[in-house]
């Protein structure tokens, strides 16, 4: 029996208008205007910009600059040089406050916010009984805390976030890791057909160094060791070298789960969370309570300044936010934050993300991201997106790609040319899609970022030639997200923000 593959759908991003993005129509449309206006006016001067008009909109809707789509690369640097003007690229935090708190116990991200954070909030929750008992080791709950939600005022969601512990994938069997390939597509498929208001689920992967391998090669001081150990250059190697793994998943719930008498959006944030633990600790995997206000806040602050965090003291950190109760624990912002074109700088750490901008073609085995994720990169943050799609607009974008394809298949035929083998794979894939919507499978679109840190601009570029070339040998396309920096930095931390 042939062994399980996999393989990434890939989906059309264009309209069903000649393949255009919806961009490209605004701009061809306002430049064929302006491009008739000026030829009706039947002089040279106007002929002549006309075509200056229909040559720019040209470069704009297919040209490139700088290995980005022209549209893109434009909008990208006007921003830019809006913000520059604004003088908003740099940020620091008000003091002697930053976060304000209200007797309901919701604290809000106030005064001037980063962007990337504005319009947060950081409500603290009872702590449900459920919500009491953690399988991860290392996590601890004390049954007073309360329960953090990150409700975004302008998306109108929230969410929750818990630590999941699911080592050993590597060295599994191959019959274990397509189990577990299953049981995490069925978890996908069951919060993409019910109906409690999930409209999206994030795992964030992040590496730092190990504590116990710090903690044990600190404890042996050069006083303490030989004079002369060749065995001494072997363990600084290693403990140099050794890394450990934080994996956080959240699932965000939107406002509109609280309609029409049901729960409200805390109740449904919470049962979503209840869903998700009971779900991933199903699947043979550890996971924690949902995580407290204290926890969450120094896990952003440990992810946006892994340079700056000192390992040592996390347990004194947690110990002071527990202690200052909800207003001061909501420190989901930094110190400082200063935005440049290919870089944003948080406190002591520079930044740099990465958007995966093609997956995989081929069928694909269960280790295909391997090199990745176990790549020995310190401060390297792994974000996977996934979003439920509606039924019915699944079947809309089905119906939309299979004209498309049928119509560019017929025109081949017509015209006597040969069908790439690209086009013939979409189109059993839509069959394929087809099929699966059919009979009751969801439907997911799906982003991925990953972030370097380091702490300096040339460590960063050491960092950000090894993650793209490690992200190659998984066929993964890695670009950087020039002058969006400091908003991707955000999107990759645990506070349930889209792409």
């Amino acid at each position: 029996m042939n062994p399980p593959r996999y393989r990434l759908a890939r989906r059309h991003a264009g309209t069903a208008v000649f393949g255009l993005r919806p961009g490209q129509l605004v701009v061809l449309g306002v430049t064929g205007a302006a491009a008739v206006a000026l030829g009706l006016a039947a002089t040279a001067a106007s002929l002549a910009a006309g075509v200056v008009v229909v040559a720019a909109g040209a470069w704009l809707a297919w040209g490139s600059w700088g290995g980005q789509p022209s549209l893109e690369a434009v909008a990208s640097r006007l921003g830019m040089a809006g913000r520059t003007v604004a003088g908003s690229r740099r940020w620091t935090a008000a003091l002697p406050w930053f976060a304000t708190a209200t007797s309901t116990g919701r604290a809000e991200v106030g005064g001037r916010a980063p962007r990337g954070l504005a319009g947060l909030e950081l409500w603290a929750v009872e702590r449900p009984g459920w919500a009491t008992s953690t399988g991860v080791p290392g996590t601890r709950v004390d049954p007073g805390t309360p329960v953090a939600l990150v409700v975004d005022r302008r998306a109108r969601t929230a969410t929750a976030a818990v630590v999941v512990q699911a080592s050993g994938f590597a060295l599994a069997e191959a019959n274990v890791q397509h189990q577990r390939i299953a049981d995490w597509a069925r978890l996908l498929g069951q919060f993409g057909t019910e109906r409690a208001g999930v409209v999206r689920l994030t795992w964030h992967d992040t590496t730092g160094a190990d504590p116990v391998v710090h903690a044990a090669h600190a404890a042996v001081t050069p006083a303490e060791a030989a004079p002369v150990d060749p065995a001494r250059g072997v363990v600084d190697e290693v403990a140099a070298g050794a890394v450990a793994h934080q994996l956080v998943v959240t699932v965000t719930v939107a406002a509109s789960a609280s309609r029409r008498g049901g729960p409200t959006l805390v109740g449904a944030t919470l049962a979503a969370a209840q869903s998700l633990r009971e779900r991933l600790g199903a699947i043979a995997v550890a996971v924690s309570a949902p995580l407290s206000p204290a926890d969450l806040a120094l896990t952003t602050r440990q992810w946006s300044d892994p340079v700056g965090t000192d390992a040592g003291l996390v347990g004194v950190a947690r110990q002071v936010l527990d202690a200052l109760g909800v207003a001061d624990a909501t420190r989901l912002a930094p110190m400082a934050v200063a935005a440049e074109w290919d870089h944003v700088r948080v406190d002591a750490s520079y930044h740099r993300s990465l958007a995966v901008t093609a997956w995989p073609a081929g069928d694909l085995g269960p280790r295909w991201l391997e090199a990745l994720m176990l790549a020995p990169l310190r401060a390297r943050t792994v974000t996977v997106v996934l979003e439920p799609v509606d039924r019915r607009a699944s079947r809309r974008h089905l119906n939309a790609d299979a004209v498309r394809l049928d119509g560019e298949i017929r025109q081949r035929h017509r015209h006597g040319f040969r069908v790439p083998a690209e086009v013939q794979r979409a189109r059993r894939d839509v069959e394929a899609r087809d099929a699966e919507l059919h009979h009751g499978f969801a439907e997911y679109r799906y982003g991925a970022l990953v972030n370097v840190a380091a702490a300096s601009l040339a460590a960063l570029d050491d960092a950000t030639r090894a993650v793209t070339r490690v992200a190659a040998e998984c066929g993964i396309e890695l670009r950087p997200l020039d002058a969006r920096h400091d908003v991707a930095r955000y999107a990759g931390l645990p506070l349930g923000r889209a792409l």
